[in-house]
């Protein structure tokens, strides 16, 4: 995690995208409507409708420009960081994966709320509700950080198993 971290933040376009997903993350209407037409973060309308987003690209000059250069382009990179980015070149990430896919395999129930919800692996409550994915999950710490940072990416990951 450390150097996927460091390479992001060596790598302002990396660390750009990196940033973005994160706030569609957060703010999933927003980004169902930027995922259809991308070409809507340039639009005054629906950033003066969508607060947080216009807000999102003052704070960041660099997502800005390159939703202004190519919107369809950088929702592409955004998409792929989601589905691939922070695992690139990870082997070690790999079997923790693996291991990952093999729990919810002998967890139906909670690879069933993980789908639903990837965000509630960090969720205090729903941890403390099922101990063995806690448990897991601290046997896994690379694979816990990576839930912290982005949650759906990891379970994206996990599918491909």
């Amino acid at each position: 995690m450390e150097r996927q971290r460091a390479a992001a933040s060596d790598n302002p376009e990396r660390s750009a995208v990196a940033e973005f997903d994160q706030f569609l993350s957060n703010h999933p209407w927003i980004a169902k409507q930027l995922k259809e037409g991308p070409a809507r973060a340039n639009d005054k309308d629906f950033s003066s409708d969508n607060r947080e987003l216009a807000q999102f690209l003052n704070a960041h000059p660099f997502v800005q420009s390159a939703l202004r250069r190519d919107p369809d382009g950088f929702m592409r990179r955004v998409r792929n960081f989601e589905n691939y980015g922070m695992f690139e070149d990870d082997s070690a990430m790999q079997s923790d994966l693996a291991d990952l896919d093999q729990f919810m395999a002998n967890h139906p129930w909670i690879a069933r709320k993980l789908r639903e919800k990837p965000s509630l692996a960090n969720d205090g409550d729903f941890l403390n509700g099922d101990p063995e994915l806690r448990d897991f999950l601290n046997a896994h710490p690379a694979l816990r950080e990576a839930f912290r940072e982005h949650p759906r990416a990891v379970m994206n990951r996990e599918r491909a198993f």
